[in-house]
Protein backbone atom coordinates (compact mmCIF):
# COMPACT_ATOMS: atom_id res chain seq x y z
CA UNK A 1 0.00 0.00 0.00
CA UNK A 2 1.16 3.52 -0.75
CA UNK A 3 2.35 5.93 1.91
CA UNK A 4 -0.05 8.47 3.34
CA UNK A 5 -0.17 11.74 1.43
CA UNK A 6 -1.62 15.18 2.09
CA UNK A 7 -5.36 15.50 1.62
CA UNK A 8 -6.27 15.88 -2.02
CA UNK A 9 -7.79 19.07 -3.32
CA UNK A 10 -11.38 18.98 -4.57
CA UNK A 11 -10.22 19.28 -8.19
CA UNK A 12 -7.93 16.26 -7.76
CA UNK A 13 -10.71 14.13 -6.30
CA UNK A 14 -12.98 15.26 -9.13
CA UNK A 15 -10.36 14.31 -11.72
CA UNK A 16 -9.92 10.85 -10.19
CA UNK A 17 -13.69 10.41 -10.15
CA UNK A 18 -13.85 11.19 -13.87
CA UNK A 19 -11.12 8.61 -14.51
CA UNK A 20 -13.14 5.97 -12.64
CA UNK A 21 -16.41 6.47 -14.54
CA UNK A 22 -17.63 3.41 -16.50
CA UNK A 23 -16.23 3.15 -20.04
CA UNK A 24 -14.12 6.25 -19.56
CA UNK A 25 -11.06 6.26 -21.80
CA UNK A 26 -8.19 8.65 -22.50
CA UNK A 27 -9.78 10.37 -25.50
CA UNK A 28 -13.17 10.74 -23.81
CA UNK A 29 -11.59 12.15 -20.67
CA UNK A 30 -9.54 14.58 -22.73
CA UNK A 31 -12.67 15.71 -24.61
CA UNK A 32 -14.52 16.40 -21.37
CA UNK A 33 -11.60 18.28 -19.80
CA UNK A 34 -10.97 20.27 -22.97
CA UNK A 35 -14.53 21.54 -22.66
CA UNK A 36 -14.38 22.09 -18.86
CA UNK A 37 -10.69 22.46 -17.91
CA UNK A 38 -11.46 22.62 -14.20
CA UNK A 39 -12.09 19.01 -13.10
CA UNK A 40 -14.66 20.10 -10.53
CA UNK A 41 -16.62 21.92 -13.21
CA UNK A 42 -16.25 18.94 -15.53
CA UNK A 43 -17.59 16.57 -12.87
CA UNK A 44 -20.53 18.90 -12.21
CA UNK A 45 -21.33 18.90 -15.94
CA UNK A 46 -21.15 15.10 -16.03
CA UNK A 47 -23.49 14.85 -13.05
CA UNK A 48 -25.92 17.14 -14.89
CA UNK A 49 -25.84 14.88 -17.96
CA UNK A 50 -24.14 17.42 -20.22
CA UNK A 51 -21.12 15.30 -21.14
CA UNK A 52 -22.76 13.78 -24.22
CA UNK A 53 -22.28 17.05 -26.10
CA UNK A 54 -18.50 16.55 -25.97
CA UNK A 55 -18.44 12.91 -27.10
CA UNK A 56 -17.64 12.16 -30.72
CA UNK A 57 -20.85 11.24 -32.60
CA UNK A 58 -19.38 8.02 -34.00
CA UNK A 59 -22.16 5.57 -34.85
CA UNK A 60 -19.73 2.66 -34.89
CA UNK A 61 -18.82 3.35 -31.28
CA UNK A 62 -22.10 4.47 -29.83
CA UNK A 63 -25.00 3.68 -32.12
CA UNK A 64 -27.78 6.21 -32.71
CA UNK A 65 -28.41 6.85 -29.00
CA UNK A 66 -25.15 5.62 -27.51
CA UNK A 67 -23.73 9.00 -26.53
CA UNK A 68 -26.81 9.91 -24.54
CA UNK A 69 -26.91 6.53 -22.83
CA UNK A 70 -23.24 6.76 -21.86
CA UNK A 71 -23.82 10.28 -20.57
CA UNK A 72 -26.68 9.01 -18.40
CA UNK A 73 -24.50 6.19 -17.06
CA UNK A 74 -21.75 8.65 -16.22
CA UNK A 75 -24.21 10.93 -14.46
CA UNK A 76 -25.53 8.08 -12.29
CA UNK A 77 -22.05 6.81 -11.44
CA UNK A 78 -20.69 10.30 -10.70
CA UNK A 79 -23.55 11.01 -8.32
CA UNK A 80 -22.90 7.75 -6.45
CA UNK A 81 -19.09 7.76 -6.34
CA UNK A 82 -17.49 9.07 -3.16
CA UNK A 83 -13.86 8.47 -4.05
CA UNK A 84 -12.13 10.69 -1.49
CA UNK A 85 -12.01 8.05 1.30
CA UNK A 86 -10.60 5.39 -1.04
CA UNK A 87 -7.97 7.75 -2.43
CA UNK A 88 -6.92 8.66 1.11
CA UNK A 89 -6.83 5.02 2.24
CA UNK A 90 -4.65 4.01 -0.70
CA UNK A 91 -2.44 7.09 -0.55
CA UNK A 92 -3.17 7.83 -4.21
CA UNK A 93 -1.78 10.99 -5.78
CA UNK A 94 -3.66 12.58 -8.67
CA UNK A 95 -1.46 14.22 -11.32
CA UNK A 96 -3.13 16.70 -13.67
CA UNK A 97 -1.76 17.69 -17.05
CA UNK A 98 -0.32 21.15 -16.59
CA UNK A 99 0.27 20.69 -12.88
CA UNK A 100 3.65 21.16 -11.22
CA UNK A 101 4.05 17.44 -10.46
CA UNK A 102 2.91 16.14 -13.84
CA UNK A 103 5.84 13.97 -15.01
CA UNK A 104 5.61 14.43 -18.79
CA UNK A 105 7.31 17.68 -19.64
CA UNK A 106 7.28 17.70 -23.44
CA UNK A 107 4.28 18.07 -25.72
CA UNK A 108 3.58 14.40 -26.38
CA UNK A 109 0.57 13.79 -28.63
CA UNK A 110 -2.41 12.37 -26.72
CA UNK A 111 -0.67 12.57 -23.39
CA UNK A 112 -2.92 11.63 -20.46
CA UNK A 113 -5.08 14.34 -18.99
CA UNK A 114 -4.91 12.64 -15.58
CA UNK A 115 -2.49 10.12 -14.07
CA UNK A 116 -2.97 8.24 -10.81
CA UNK A 117 0.17 7.50 -8.80
CA UNK A 118 0.86 5.20 -5.86
CA UNK A 119 4.15 4.29 -4.22
CA UNK A 120 6.57 5.20 -1.48
CA UNK A 121 9.18 7.05 -3.56
CA UNK A 122 7.64 9.60 -5.94
CA UNK A 123 11.02 11.36 -6.05
CA UNK A 124 12.13 8.75 -8.64
CA UNK A 125 10.24 10.82 -11.20
CA UNK A 126 12.63 13.68 -10.58
CA UNK A 127 15.68 11.68 -11.71
CA UNK A 128 16.82 10.92 -15.27
CA UNK A 129 14.51 8.24 -16.65
CA UNK A 130 15.08 5.48 -19.18
CA UNK A 131 12.36 3.19 -20.50
CA UNK A 132 13.11 -0.49 -21.13
CA UNK A 133 10.53 -2.64 -22.88
CA UNK A 134 10.63 -5.92 -24.75
CA UNK A 135 9.17 -9.30 -25.50
CA UNK A 136 7.18 -11.35 -23.01
CA UNK A 137 8.64 -14.58 -24.41
CA UNK A 138 12.28 -13.79 -23.74
CA UNK A 139 15.10 -16.32 -23.71
CA UNK A 140 17.22 -16.88 -20.62
CA UNK A 141 20.05 -14.72 -21.90
CA UNK A 142 17.59 -12.04 -23.08
CA UNK A 143 16.29 -11.82 -19.52
CA UNK A 144 19.84 -11.66 -18.22
CA UNK A 145 20.64 -8.76 -20.57
CA UNK A 146 17.56 -6.84 -19.44
CA UNK A 147 18.37 -7.43 -15.78
CA UNK A 148 21.97 -6.34 -16.33
CA UNK A 149 20.88 -3.18 -18.13
CA UNK A 150 18.37 -2.33 -15.40
CA UNK A 151 21.01 -2.80 -12.71
CA UNK A 152 23.58 -0.72 -14.61
CA UNK A 153 21.19 2.18 -15.05
CA UNK A 154 20.15 2.01 -11.39
CA UNK A 155 23.78 2.24 -10.28
CA UNK A 156 24.10 5.36 -12.47
CA UNK A 157 21.20 6.99 -10.62
CA UNK A 158 18.77 6.55 -13.50
CA UNK A 159 15.14 5.59 -12.88
CA UNK A 160 14.03 2.56 -14.90
CA UNK A 161 10.57 2.87 -16.46
CA UNK A 162 8.74 -0.17 -17.79
CA UNK A 163 5.36 -1.83 -18.08
CA UNK A 164 5.47 -4.55 -15.39
CA UNK A 165 4.91 -7.26 -18.00
CA UNK A 166 6.30 -10.78 -17.92
CA UNK A 167 9.65 -11.10 -19.69
CA UNK A 168 11.93 -8.18 -20.46
CA UNK A 169 9.91 -5.55 -18.56
CA UNK A 170 9.92 -7.50 -15.31
CA UNK A 171 13.58 -8.47 -15.66
CA UNK A 172 14.64 -4.84 -16.15
CA UNK A 173 12.71 -3.77 -13.08
CA UNK A 174 14.11 -6.65 -11.03
CA UNK A 175 17.66 -5.70 -12.03
CA UNK A 176 17.13 -2.08 -11.05
CA UNK A 177 15.54 -3.04 -7.74
CA UNK A 178 18.28 -5.54 -6.89
CA UNK A 179 20.81 -2.76 -7.46
CA UNK A 180 18.96 -0.47 -5.06
CA UNK A 181 17.60 1.80 -7.78
CA UNK A 182 14.34 3.61 -8.36
CA UNK A 183 11.65 2.35 -10.72
CA UNK A 184 8.41 3.46 -12.33
CA UNK A 185 5.84 0.84 -13.34
CA UNK A 186 3.24 2.02 -15.85
CA UNK A 187 0.25 -0.32 -15.78
CA UNK A 188 -2.70 -0.71 -18.14
CA UNK A 189 -5.12 -1.66 -15.35
CA UNK A 190 -6.44 0.10 -12.29
CA UNK A 191 -3.87 0.57 -9.55
CA UNK A 192 -5.82 -1.85 -7.38
CA UNK A 193 -5.32 -4.68 -9.91
CA UNK A 194 -2.14 -6.77 -10.00
CA UNK A 195 -1.55 -7.98 -13.54
CA UNK A 196 0.07 -10.31 -14.36
CA UNK A 197 -0.75 -12.11 -11.12
CA UNK A 198 2.64 -13.80 -10.98
CA UNK A 199 4.19 -10.36 -10.47
CA UNK A 200 2.50 -9.70 -7.15
CA UNK A 201 5.87 -9.58 -5.35
CA UNK A 202 7.33 -7.32 -8.06
CA UNK A 203 4.39 -4.94 -7.64
CA UNK A 204 5.10 -4.75 -3.90
CA UNK A 205 8.79 -4.06 -4.55
CA UNK A 206 8.02 -1.33 -7.08
CA UNK A 207 5.61 0.34 -4.66
CA UNK A 208 8.30 0.28 -1.97
CA UNK A 209 11.19 1.59 -4.09
CA UNK A 210 9.37 3.72 -6.66
CA UNK A 211 5.89 4.33 -7.99
CA UNK A 212 3.14 2.79 -10.04
CA UNK A 213 1.32 4.97 -12.59
CA UNK A 214 -1.94 4.46 -14.45
CA UNK A 215 -4.48 6.48 -16.40
CA UNK A 216 -7.09 3.76 -15.76
CA UNK A 217 -9.71 3.80 -13.03
CA UNK A 218 -9.89 1.50 -10.03
CA UNK A 219 -11.36 -1.93 -10.67
CA UNK A 220 -10.47 -2.01 -14.38
CA UNK A 221 -8.74 -5.27 -15.25
CA UNK A 222 -6.54 -6.31 -18.14
CA UNK A 223 -7.91 -5.57 -21.61
CA UNK A 224 -5.85 -6.07 -24.75
CA UNK A 225 -6.60 -2.68 -26.27
CA UNK A 226 -5.31 -0.83 -23.20
CA UNK A 227 -1.73 -2.12 -23.45
CA UNK A 228 -0.66 -0.38 -26.68
CA UNK A 229 -2.40 2.78 -25.47
CA UNK A 230 -0.45 2.52 -22.19
CA UNK A 231 2.85 2.22 -24.09
CA UNK A 232 2.75 5.88 -25.16
CA UNK A 233 3.06 6.81 -21.46
CA UNK A 234 6.15 4.63 -21.05
CA UNK A 235 7.75 6.30 -24.06
CA UNK A 236 6.77 9.78 -22.91
CA UNK A 237 8.28 9.27 -19.46
CA UNK A 238 11.71 8.52 -20.91
CA UNK A 239 13.92 11.59 -20.79
CA UNK A 240 15.60 13.17 -23.79
CA UNK A 241 19.29 13.70 -23.12
CA UNK A 242 21.08 14.98 -26.21
CA UNK A 243 24.60 14.07 -25.15
CA UNK A 244 26.90 11.11 -24.73
CA UNK A 245 26.12 9.00 -21.70
CA UNK A 246 27.70 5.73 -20.64
CA UNK A 247 29.47 5.26 -23.94
CA UNK A 248 26.50 5.66 -26.26
CA UNK A 249 24.16 8.38 -27.45
CA UNK A 250 21.17 8.44 -25.10
CA UNK A 251 18.41 10.74 -26.16
CA UNK A 252 15.10 8.98 -25.61
CA UNK A 253 16.07 5.38 -24.95
CA UNK A 254 13.13 3.08 -25.44
CA UNK A 255 15.38 0.05 -25.03
CA UNK A 256 13.64 -2.73 -26.89
CA UNK A 257 15.42 -5.87 -25.77
CA UNK A 258 14.16 -8.60 -28.07
CA UNK A 259 15.46 -12.05 -28.82
CA UNK A 260 14.52 -13.15 -32.33
CA UNK A 261 13.03 -9.93 -33.67
CA UNK A 262 12.81 -6.24 -32.89
CA UNK A 263 9.59 -4.37 -33.60
CA UNK A 264 10.97 -0.98 -34.56
CA UNK A 265 7.47 0.40 -34.89
CA UNK A 266 7.95 1.28 -31.22
CA UNK A 267 9.89 4.28 -32.50
CA UNK A 268 7.93 7.38 -31.58
CA UNK A 269 6.33 9.31 -34.42
CA UNK A 270 7.71 12.58 -33.10
CA UNK A 271 11.27 11.58 -33.96
CA UNK A 272 12.38 10.50 -30.47
CA UNK A 273 15.51 8.42 -30.28
CA UNK A 274 15.20 4.65 -30.07
CA UNK A 275 18.07 2.34 -29.23
CA UNK A 276 17.61 -1.38 -29.82
CA UNK A 277 19.70 -3.60 -27.59
CA UNK A 278 20.47 -6.79 -29.46
CA UNK A 279 20.84 -9.83 -27.25
CA UNK A 280 24.34 -11.21 -26.72
CA UNK A 281 25.69 -13.92 -28.99
CA UNK A 282 25.85 -17.23 -27.17
CA UNK A 283 24.63 -19.78 -29.71
CA UNK A 284 24.93 -20.20 -33.51
CA UNK A 285 21.27 -19.22 -33.80
CA UNK A 286 22.04 -15.89 -32.17
CA UNK A 287 24.23 -14.95 -35.13
CA UNK A 288 21.16 -14.99 -37.33
CA UNK A 289 19.14 -13.09 -34.75
CA UNK A 290 21.70 -10.30 -34.73
CA UNK A 291 21.72 -10.15 -38.50
CA UNK A 292 17.90 -9.93 -38.59
CA UNK A 293 17.85 -6.56 -36.82
CA UNK A 294 17.57 -3.72 -39.30
CA UNK A 295 17.07 -0.03 -38.71
CA UNK A 296 16.41 0.85 -42.33
CA UNK A 297 13.47 3.20 -42.77
CA UNK A 298 13.36 4.23 -39.12
CA UNK A 299 15.00 7.65 -38.62
CA UNK A 300 16.53 8.11 -35.20
CA UNK A 301 16.93 4.38 -34.60
CA UNK A 302 20.28 2.82 -33.77
CA UNK A 303 21.30 -0.74 -32.95
CA UNK A 304 23.87 -1.76 -30.38
CA UNK A 305 25.06 -5.18 -29.27
CA UNK A 306 24.97 -5.73 -25.55
CA UNK A 307 25.44 -3.56 -22.48
CA UNK A 308 29.12 -4.44 -22.20
CA UNK A 309 29.87 -2.68 -25.51
CA UNK A 310 27.60 0.36 -25.69
CA UNK A 311 26.57 1.03 -22.11
CA UNK A 312 29.86 0.87 -20.24
CA UNK A 313 30.78 4.23 -18.68
CA UNK A 314 33.98 5.83 -19.91
CA UNK A 315 36.11 8.73 -18.73
CA UNK A 316 34.71 10.89 -21.54
CA UNK A 317 31.04 9.97 -21.09
CA UNK A 318 29.57 11.30 -17.84
CA UNK A 319 26.59 9.70 -16.20
CA UNK A 320 23.30 11.48 -16.81
CA UNK A 321 22.47 14.10 -14.19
Amino acid sequence: MSVARPELAAAEVAAATLVCLPDMGPSRLRAVLDRWPNPSAALAAVKDGRACDELRPDALLFGPHGRHELSRRWARAAQQLDLAPELARRGTTVLLDGGDDYPISDEVPDRPAVLLLEGSAPDVLGRPRVAIVGTRSATVHGLADAQELGAFLARCGVTVVSGMAIGIDGAAHAGALDAGGGVVGVVATGLDIVYPRRHVVLFERVRAAGVLLSETGFGIGANRFRFPVRNRIIAALADIRKRECAGGLVARLLGAVHDSHCDLRLARADGAFLKVLVTRVETPADQGERASVTTAGYPGVAACHGPEKDLRPTANSPVMT
